[in-house]
């Protein structure tokens, strides 16, 4: 009997066999119907004798009665103990046996979440909503008891539905609901993502006999070269020892497409009433020559259109000229007409624009500082693009520096641990610092402070030798943008006048620091390190005649440098470095963070911030030594992203989010070269139908549910009909 019914298990499978113990439920009825059989002691009474000679006459049709009700009473906790367990009963067995039907098949559903995947075509259908029409037949169709997974192919990949889905409408909504991202997609790591979700769900649903992965993409060859690698053939043999691989390909071989693939303004350091040049590439990836339309808009209103023609595989670039007439926050963005893949027909820029740059020298002796403030300052306007305040070293911490863009120290003595934990956050927040040294720099006290930072947070970049004395001319150190523009000019006087005297550095780290200049013995002239989004600069000798040598002979200054009209051009080409790190991280590339961070401890209430899909999420910030600082991650779609801080700042900041252009690309992987572990290949525009063969099945726990009631209406009426014929 038990191995009967161990075959009626296995023939007619439940979702959840576990809930089959509660027909131990249907026992109960037996046992009061035995616990009223017990034996009684009997008494012989007169009275009765006429009533049980009576009852004899119907006791034949009352046992009957008795056990009819008892078999719908157990019958009832019976089916509702099924109803529970959830029964599979498939209608086209022979279907079943195509991809494991019959309820015991996992599919893992695949969805390419590509940029490209947002093509249309002549239907005016994307290929993402195409494969989620596919992807849902999939579940409509399933068996009953068929599970669901559904990862979305990214970069990174996301697990959708991370372990098997039993409910087909809860799996068509999340298929409906979810969306492709303006992104690339990662084979590597999508497999990876697919063959944990695979062991893990066969180690917690042994039910589940069979595996289906599915993959819905358009074949864009980007993603799909990365098939070839070692790497992912490792990945597909080793599914392929698990699961069966289908490969549904709702792609066309369409290779027309333009896209934007660059967009840049001139300079880093934008002031109002500053003329700035916008360059936008076009790029165009088709067989044919296109025309279109290119327009630049400036906060939303349009500024210039153009028609603009673009050879077949080449690109073109249009150049836009806009003055700022406001400081603050603005948005830049270029346009194209539409084409079949929209999303790469847009490309956006944060244009932060000052009212001037601020800027704040320290003089260690007085003067040391007045070479460097007539560079950035010549006319000492007030009305000048770039503002220079000058003053003692006691005010690094008396000031409250983000107010400023950069600072340049000149021939500051010594500093302190609280000089130098200032300056550290001001750097990493995205100030810039130079330093200019000097007679009174003293090199133990700065590689003492310096050194007690650990490598990762240091400010400083080298450590401070002896004194070099003699006669010592710059050289070029490699391609920097601070000395490119001396590079073709060697009769500069950076190169020709000499220094006397300098301090020598050795870099701390080879890897960070950048050399700029050199003395012509090799020795560092100008070195250059990024500190968090800020950067740190060293001059290795004076900016100023200040700086003597009051041994010499007549007393000698420790350089000429300041005296020559390039020092001018000098300071120019540092400040860019200095003050471009307050506007770092402003334009990024989907999948980047956001970053950004306020001074002082002001972190009670989270910042708004507005997406480009209509949403506004609230953004917490985290006190991290002196400042507030917020990163947001979930940068998964292009466009402009505004961050609105909480009083009482009352600002604003603009971060543009573009796509990464490569993707545009419409090159298709060959389908006759995928690897041979994908058992099955479906085509959306060939003959044959990209759908995948189901057992079908109806959702028989209604039925036996429908059954419970109907026994339950039953055997109320009976028992009222017995009550009532045994009365009588």
């Amino acid at each position: 009997m038990g191995d009967t019914a161990l075959m009626l298990l296995g023939f007619w499978p439940f979702t959840m066999p576990a809930l089959l113990w509660w027909g131990l439920a249907a026992s109960a009825p037996i046992i009061i119907h035995l616990w009223n059989r017990r034996r009684y002691h009997e008494v012989t009474w007169a009275a009765m004798e006429f009533l049980i000679s009576a009852m004899r006459k119907n006791s034949r049709r009352i046992r009957i009665e008795h056990l009819i009700l008892l078999l719908i009473r157990t019958l009832i906790l019976l089916l509702f103990a099924a109803a529970l367990a959830n029964p599979i009963l498939s209608l086209f067995a022979s279907l079943g046996g195509v991809l494991g039907g019959g309820g015991d098949t996992h599919y893992v559903l695949v969805m390419d979440g590509s940029y490209s995947m947002q093509a249309t075509g002549e239907s005016g259908d994307t290929r993402f909503s195409i494969a989620q029409r596919l992807a849902n037949e999939i579940v409509e169709n399933g068996a009953q008891g068929d599970g669901f997974t559904l990862v979305l192919m990214g970069a990174p990949p996301t697990p959708v539905i991370a372990e098997p889905a039993f409910d087909p409408r809860d799996v068509v909504e999340e298929i409906t609901n979810l969306r492709s991202r303006d992104t690339g997609a990662a084979l590597a790591p999508t497999l990876a993502e697919v063959e944990k979700i695979v062991q893990q769900a066969a180690q917690a649903n042994t039910r589940l006999k069979e595996t289906r992965i599915c993959f819905f993409t358009d074949l864009e060859l980007r993603t799909w070269k990365e098939v070839d690698s070692a790497e992912a053939r490792a990945q597909l043999g080793r599914l392929a020892d698990k699961a069966s691989l289908v490969m549904v390909d709702v792609g066309t071989d369409s290779r027309q497409n333009l896209t934007i693939s660059h967009l840049s303004q001139s300079g880093t350091l934008i002031a109002t009433g500053q003329s700035v040049e916008f360059t936008a590439s076009v790029q165009n990836y088709g067989g044919d020559d296109q025309a279109n339309t290119l327009e630049f808009l400036v906060d939303g209103q349009r500024t210039q259109r153009t028609s603009i023609n673009v050879p077949a595989g080449d690109s073109i670039s249009v150049q836009h000229y806009h003055r700022f007439e406001v400081g603050g926050e603005h948005e830049v963005e270029v346009r194209l007409g539409d084409d079949g893949l929209s999303v790469d027909n847009h490309r956006w820029l944060s244009v932060p624009v000052r009212e001037a740059i601020r800027v704040l020298c320290i003089s260690g002796k007085p003067g040391a500082a007045k070479n460097v403030a007539f560079a950035l300052n010549p006319s000492d306007s007030s009305r000048a693009r770039i503002q220079v305040d000058t003053d003692v070293e006691s005010a690094l911490v008396e000031r409250d520096l983000y107010q400023y863009d950069c600072l340049f120290l000149c021939n500051v003595g010594r500093v302190g641990r609280d000089e130098v934990n200032v300056l550290r956050e001001y750097v990493q927040a995205g100030g810039g610092v130079a330093f200019f040294l000097g007679d009174l720099v003293q090199a133990d006290s700065y590689n003492q402070e310096f050194a007690n930072d650990s490598t990762e947070a240091s400010l400083f970049p080298v450590l401070l030798g002896d004194l070099a004395e003699g006669e010592f001319v710059l050289q070029t150190a490699g391609r920097h943008p601070v000395n490119e523009a001396f590079a073709t000019v060697p009769g500069s006087g950076l190169f020709t006048i000499p220094s006397f005297r300098y301090l020598r550095m050795t870099p701390r780290n080879n890897e960070t620091v950048r050399r700029i200049f050199n003395f012509d013995n090799g020795d560092p002239a100008l070195v250059e390190m990024q500190v968090g989004k800020g950067h740190c600069l060293v001059f290795a000798t004076a900016a100023s005649m200040t700086s003597i040598d009051s041994t010499a002979t007549p007393a000698m200054p420790w350089t000429a440098l300041p005296t020559v009209k390039d020092f001018v051009s000098l300071i120019q080409e540092m400040l860019p470095i200095l003050v471009g790190g307050r506007e770092s991280g402003r334009n990024v590339f989907v999948g980047e963070p956001l970053a950004g961070a306020l001074p002082g401890t002001v972190a009670s209430d989270p910042l708004s911030l507005e997406t480009p899909n209509d949403r506004t999420e609230r953004v917490r910030l985290e006190v991290k030594g002196q400042d507030s600082r917020w990163t947001y991650d979930a940068t998964w779609y292009s466009g402009v992203y505004r961050a609105t801080y909480p009083q009482p700042q009352d600002r604003a900041e603009v971060f543009a989010v573009n796509i990464d252009s490569r993707e545009s690309d419409p090159a298709r992987f060959d389908r006759d070269l995928l690897p041979s572990q994908f058992q099955s290949e479906f085509t959306s525009d060939g003959a044959e139908v990209p759908t995948l063969p189901t057992s079908k099945t109806q959702p028989f726990f209604r039925y036996l549910l429908m059954g419970v009631f109907g026994l339950l209406l039953c055997e109320t009426l009976l028992a009222w009909k017995f009550g009532h014929s045994t009365a009588r």
